[in-house]
Formats: C-alpha cells, sequence, structure tokens
C-alpha cells in the first residue's frame, strides 16, 4: 500500500512541479535514474505476439493485466538480451528481470510473475489501470536479434506460409493443433528431437525435404515426455549436400501445450541431481519450474561446448508445518491481514501459505469465527442465577449483582 501511495505521489509532484521543466530537468531535478527520459520519450505500446527486430534498447509500456498471464520471451541472436520490468520510468530497480541467452526461449510463469507483483502493494486489482509498467529490451554487446513475446504457455503459430527456424537449443512452445520449423543445410552431422508435456500428451512429427508440402521421408510418435528423436544422420547429410531444406512437422492437441527442443551434434554425459527443499520453494530448470516431489527426467541440457548432460531429478519437497489457529472477531474488526499475507475478510475456515523471506513456509490452517458483544442485562432472567461467558469469561449473575469467577463484584442492577 505504501508504494503505491508513493507511486501516485510522485506521478502528482511530476504533473504539478515539472510542467515546465525538459525531461533531463526534471531527471537532474528529482534526482531519476539516468534511462529516465529514454523511457519517457521512446515509449511504444506493448501488445503479447510482439514480433521486432532491435539493435538497441527498446521500451514498451504494458498493463499489470498483461503481466499476470505469465511471460514467454523467445530472442533469435547469438548474444543474450535483458528483459526489465519498471513500475514507472522513475523507478530505480526493476521489479521483474529476465535474461534470455542467445538463441533461446525463457518464460515465467503466472505464480512467479504475480509473487514478483506483490512489491505494488495490496491494492494492486483497483489499481491496474493507473499503473502501467515499462518492459525494457536491452541486447548485450551491441548486438542485433529478433525478440517474440507471449503469455506463458504460449508460443508464435509456425506454418509453411511463415515458418520458424530450427535453431540449436531453442525451445519452441506449441499450443497449436500444427506447427512446422525448418532445418536449413547446415554443418549438422546428427541432432535430436524431443516433446515435453506435462500431461504426456501424444506429438506427431514428420519431417518433408525440399519444400514445406513435400513427401514425408520420415515420422515419429512421441506418446510421452521421455521420448527423443533422432533423425538418420544420411538423411541429414545428404539434405546437406543438395542444399534441401528438411521440415519438422508437429501435430497434437493444441489444448495442451507443449516444448519443442532441437539439439545438435550432441555428446552425451548421463547426471543424476537430488534436491530437497521445504514446500513455498521451488527448483528452476532452462525451461521449467519443479515445485513437487517428483522423479523428473531425461532432461538435456547443454553443459559445455557440444556436450548434453542427459539429467534426472529427484525432487524431495518437505511439506510445510501445520499450524492450527482460531480466531473470534467483532464485525467491525473483519477485513483485516493475517500474517502479511492475506486479507480476510469473512468467517469461516482458510489454508495459508505463508513463506517469509528466506526461510521456509508454514500452513496455517485458520477457522474464523464470529465473536459477540453481549451485555448482561441482555440474558439474564430476573431473580435466577445465571451463568455467562461475556469476551471470554465466566460469570455469574444473581441477586441483582453480575460476579466473576474469582468472585469480584463487577456489576450491580
Amino acid at each position: 500500500m505504501r508504494k503505491i501511495l508513493t507511486i501516485i505521489l510522485l506521478a502528482f509532484l511530476t504533473l504539478m512541479e515539472a510542467a515546465n521543466l525538459t525531461c533531463e530537468q526534471e531527471r537532474v531535478k528529482f534526482g531519476f535514474p539516468y534511462y529516465y527520459c529514454q523511457c519517457r520519450e521512446n515509449l511504444s505500446t506493448f501488445q503479447f505476439g510482439l514480433d521486432t527486430t532491435i539493435s538497441d534498447t527498446t521500451w514498451v509500456e504494458a498493463s499489470i493485466k498483461q503481466l499476470q498471464q505469465g511471460v514467454a520471451a523467445y530472442w533469435f541472436s547469438n548474444v543474450p538480451v535483458h528483459i526489465d520490468v519498471f513500475g514507472m520510468c522513475s523507478s530505480t530497480e526493476p521489479t521483474i528481470t529476465m535474461v534470455v541467452g542467445g538463441n533461446q526461449m525463457r518464460e515465467k510463469d503466472v505464480t512467479e510473475i504475480n509473487e514478483k507483483l506483490k512489491d505494488y502493494g495490496e491494492m494492486i486489482e483497483s489499481m491496474s489501470d493507473i499503473i502501467k509498467p515499462k518492459l525494457r529490451f536491452y541486447p548485450m554487446n551491441g548486438g542485433t536479434g529478433r525478440v517474440m513475446v507471449y503469455p506463458y504457455n504460449q508460443g508464435p503459430h509456425s506454418t509453411c506460409e511463415d515458418v520458424l527456424p530450427v535453431i540449436n537449443g531453442m525451445t519452441y512452445i506449441s499450443n497449436h493443433d500444427y506447427d512446422v520449423y525448418a532445418l536449413a543445410p547446415t554443418s549438422t552431422t546428427s541432432m535430436f528431437v524431443q516433446w515435453k508435456q506435462s500431461k504426456d500428451s501424444i506429438c506427431r512429427m514428420h519431417i518433408t525435404r525440399g519444400t514445406c508440402e513435400g513427401d514425408t521421408v520420415a515420422s515419429f510418435v512421441f506418446k510421452d515426455s521421455t521420448k527423443v528423436f533422432f533423425p538418420d544422420a544420411n538423411l541429414i547429410q545428404d539434405a546437406k549436400e543438395a542444399k534441401d531444406t528438411l521440415f519438422f512437422h508437429f501435430e497434437h492437441n493444441g489444448q495442451f501445450p507443449g516444448r519443442i527442443l532441437f539439439k545438435m551434434n550432441p555428446k552425451w554425459e548421463y547426471n543424476t541431481i537430488k534436491a530437497t527443499f521445504c514446500e513455498g520453494k521451488s527448483y528452476q530448470l532452462i525451461d521449467t519450474v519443479l515445485k513437487e516431489t517428483t522423479v523428473y527426467g531425461p532432461d538435456t541440457v547443454w553443459m559445455v561446448s557440444d556436450t548434453v548432460g542427459i539429467y534426472t531429478y529427484h525432487i524431495n519437497v518437505t511439506p510445510a508445518p501445520i499450524v492450527y489457529d482460531t480466531m473470534s472477531v467483532f464485525p467491525d474488526k473483519m477485513n483485516f491481514l493475517y500474517r502479511g499475507t492475506r486479507f480476510i475478510r469473512e468467517y469461516g475456515d482458510y489454508d495459508i501459505l505463508v513463506t517469509p523471506a528466506n526461510q521456509c513456509a508454514t500452513r496455517y490452517l485458520l477457522h474464523v469465527k464470529k465473536e459477540e458483544r453481549v451485555g448482561w442485562q441482555d440474558v439474564i432472567e430476573e431473580n435466577k442465577p445465571q451463568k455467562m461467558i461475556i469476551n471470554g469469561k465466566l460469570y455469574i449473575y444473581h441477586d441483582g449483582k453480575m460476579i466473576n469467577v474469582l468472585g469480584n463484584n463487577i456489576a450491580t442492577k
């Protein structure tokens, strides 16, 4: 909340005090960061499906609701690109930072994005039309590349009319019933293709040579995410010598998005990774996040040079300890923040996972019940002893007097 008010106040002061100043004068006067004017004067409107070539720092303005869908960013270049999200042009630090390696895809899921957006405060939903996050794309080492940005679990639709290239190490998210990718004649002598899908949805693949609509020269069915396809080395060699392009076609149920990974000229090294961590934490891989107890793999990861690591991950997540908590709350005290994590606005039962910074989570099973303020004169019967509980304490009314259990006279009729 404090950050929200600070942002609003800062925007108001900027409008009131800087009306007659140049952007650079504003930056100096208010101590804004060096990129303030570059951000303000070069903003364009962000839309998912962004597909553009950049060679210098580029700024776009998004919305909170867009970011809350998660992000999948593709980068086609030999150098990395930084993607930073700032609350305002005057923000000194980014709320979200992503580094996408050369010819790579990087994504952040909805949970991860929303965790970062907590920095904007509890009123983020009501302020979503006011706060307009600024995205900065910054190619490293003066590089030039093509950037494409989609919501999490979505990717570009690659067709014969507008086909994307097969690139070593690139992962494509396919959320369409059909996608195709083109392998240009290269020095590749061996490669593999992997299909990853959390529900093990079947994917059918076939390869055509020379033209996208040509005859099928190879086919394979990915029955689950453990299967890897190795195209015949002679097929790759013959296509290279004839300068023919190979087209990899994928068909599956687009309602279950999957990931298609291409690797070339690999050497193999097998590894088993064991990790134990507490609930609320996660284990970040290149293209997925592990948050539950599982055996994940085999997963392929570039290690050094042309070596591919074949990793199997044994993940053990320690469940958060459970604490039972009961609260009696007067009606006028409802709508309170419980342990800095969740607002309680109604009576009932809650399952709340509280994760302090740099600590393991604790799960609180909270029961919130209604507390009544009852006056003794409202419940007694004339001249009859009565037992009553008021504000959690036991009292006895008798002979015109209210006496607590310790025998202290506290009221007289």
